[in-house]
């Protein structure tokens, strides 16, 4: 697996923020960098990382608006929205997952989330696919064939009751499930790449119904978490510069041993 996992995962998800700073104070080298990471973005690729998450967040609410647009009409659908609340909870699971995989430092390349169209070999997605309504396509380096990783069915109910007798379909035994926050069913799309385990954000019913309304009115709100985003990468950044750091310092002690 690539630096941009290795690195950060035995580096930035072993030890906490505080551990990184108890460690610069005594490292001249890793305090320096630290000092410099979030402020200069220490490298191209963290740059190219942070402005990916940035147009992400960005384009969040133009993406479900524009989704919420048919085809045949060039107009927002009509769909009662008890009916379209389940495609807006779709919506929201791709979109959230994208940002939320950037924000770990995961490049743009290396994760597709697919609710309809084309995906990348060649089959299409129907967004009225009996099975699956989320998939979700993984690589390693860019210049890897995507791989079709997991596929979920996802199902908002207003009824805890209801998710039974979709678990317990014979139809979905193929896929994941997914529904609505506070049911007592699995309520995030969750996708292992590398070290790096990736996860939508999760939607009640309540928040799907709403949502539903402001994408058919093309109103939906400006992504509300970006600090947070922000922040999760900046940590991964530093995490990464530390572990240069590290190496670094390791090659001009073993030159010296020499």
């Amino acid at each position: 697996m690539s630096d941009l996992f290795d690195g950060t995962k035995r580096l930035g998800d072993d030890i906490s923020f505080d551990d990184l700073v108890e460690y610069s104070a005594e490292d001249e080298v890793a305090s320096s960098v630290i000092r410099d990471a979030s402020s200069e973005g220490t490298t191209t690729q963290a740059g190219l990382q942070t402005r990916s998450l940035q147009s992400a967040m960005d384009n969040y609410a133009v993406a479900m608006n524009q989704s919420a647009i048919a085809k045949s009409t060039g107009l927002p659908v009509r769909t009662p929205t008890q009916q379209y609340k389940g495609f807006a909870a779709e919506e929201y699971f791709k979109n959230t997952m994208k940002i939320n995989a950037l924000a770990k430092g995961v490049s743009d390349s290396k994760i597709g989330i697919y609710t309809k169209g084309q995906m990348p070999d060649g089959t299409v997605l129907s967004g009225i696919d009996m099975e699956t309504d989320i998939s979700i396509w993984t690589r390693e380096h860019s210049w890897d064939k995507p791989m079709r990783t997991a596929d979920y069915q996802s199902k908002i109910h207003n009824k805890a009751s209801a998710y039974a007798k979709d678990v317990n379909n014979p139809q979905y035994q193929d896929v994941r499930f997914v529904g609505g926050a506070g049911q007592g069913v699995n309520d995030t799309v969750k996708v292992d790449i590398g070290r790096k385990t990736i996860t939508s954000d999760s939607i009640t019913t309540g928040e799907a119904v709403e949502l539903a309304e402001q994408m058919k009115s093309q109103s939906t709100p400006e992504y509300s978490k970006r600090q947070e985003r922000i922040d999760e990468l900046n940590k991964v950044n530093i995490s990464r510069a530390v572990m240069r750091a590290s190496k670094k310092k390791d090659s001009i002690r073993s030159d010296g041993i020499r």
